[in-house]
């Protein structure tokens, strides 16, 4: 393969004759397509190699400067390579005053194999005042076996912000259990109103502390053919005496159940659902959600709380695939749960 791309290297550009007209693969800041020469595919295929392809760094180096298509390939495969030139041009970077220069910087610095050398930068970083960065460096760190504060892990896990919150999860995945501190912060995102969220701390928990971090979905009690969902509208919930709640399905692009208020606009009590219907249990109001999408199927059920305190969503339980169907039986909802086309599973909810 070294000497293939040699011979690629020296070749005048001559894009193929589809070139412009062939759907682009995007990868990254990688595009393949008919107008990459094929050298950027033999670069990206070397790369996959790590370390064992040091022998083609020099090749590759030599290879910059000679098609803007070729440089992100160039750049990637380096970085991968632990080629000196990439780690003193990282080093660099994650001293800029630039976040998204430093950005690039730290997940470049994640594809190193032994990125040691680049650790004491990366340390650094840990006071930026910007959280973004904080928290993609508490990261790295962990990728590359140190150990980042767990004070700086328990912020960022409690705090506001979701990119923040999945970086200090998986940063305490890979501290296995060194992060066995964390378990209050890391359990209550088992609840979290965002169900990326909720499954990342389910995919992180058992990892840490050896058990699974919540109690298995029950099983089925039938199989049951699919259904079709209710689909992408707003459904508004309004009983006598009670909150008005706009509940809002846009399919893969989201959703959210609001509260309406005595003015005429509204407030959102938790975003990011797809709800599908809107039930009453025993006085209580229930909330039922979930998506298909491409391979995705998913689900919950979620409580609306009403008191003095006003008006608050409650999440219960994740389901183990998309609800079709739903009634309620007595004091419990049956809900129909399609968790792989063809065959569904029936199983019952009781609402606490």
């Amino acid at each position: 393969m070294h000497a293939l791309l040699l011979v690629e290297l020296s070749k005048p550009e001559w894009p193929m004759p589809e070139c412009g007209k062939s759907t682009a693969v995007v990868r990254g800041s990688r595009v393949f397509d008919a107008c990459l020469p094929i050298a950027g595919v033999l670069i990206a295929a070397i790369e996959r190699y790590g370390e064992s392809a040091s022998f083609a760094v020099a090749s590759i180096e030599a290879a910059s400067g000679r098609s803007p298509r070729l440089e992100p390939f160039i750049e990637s495969a380096l970085t991968r390579l632990g080629a000196e030139s990439e780690m003193l041009q990282l080093a660099k970077d994650l001293r800029s005053s630039d976040r998204k220069v430093v950005l690039e910087a730290l997940y470049g610095a994640m594809k190193v194999p032994d990125a040691g050398v680049l650790m004491s930068e990366v340390e650094g970083l840990l006071e930026r005042s910007e959280p973004e960065l904080a928290s993609t460096a508490a990261l790295a760190l962990a990728r590359g076996g140190r150990s980042p504060p767990h004070d700086l892990l328990r912020q960022f896990l409690v705090g506001p912000r979701l990119n923040d919150v999945e970086n200090a999860l998986v940063a305490a995945a890979y501290l296995g259990e060194r992060a066995q501190a964390l378990e209050p912060e890391i359990t209550a995102l088992l609840a979290s109103q965002s169900p990326w969220i909720r499954r990342r701390a389910a995919e992180v928990y058992p990892v840490i502390f050896k058990r699974p971090g919540k109690p298995q979905p029950p099983p089925c009690l039938e199989s049951a053919p699919p259904r079709r969902m209710r689909g992408k509208d707003t459904i508004v919930s309004c009983p006598p005496n009670a909150a008005c709640l706009p509940a809002t399905n846009r399919g893969e692009f989201g959703g959210a159940v609001a509260l309406q208020l005595s003015d005429g606009g509204s407030q959102v009590l938790v975003d990011g659902v797809n709800p599908e219907a809107v039930l009453s249990v025993r006085g209580r109001r229930v909330v039922i959600e979930g998506l298909a999408h491409l391979s995705l199927r998913r689900g919950s059920v979620w409580n609306v709380v009403e008191g003095d305190g006003g008006v608050s969503m409650e999440f219960l339980t994740d389901l183990p695939g998309v609800p079709v169907s739903w009634r309620v039986d007595g004091t419990s909802v049956l809900v129909e749960v399609l968790t792989d086309e063809p065959s569904g599973c029936r199983y019952l909810l009781r609402v606490p």
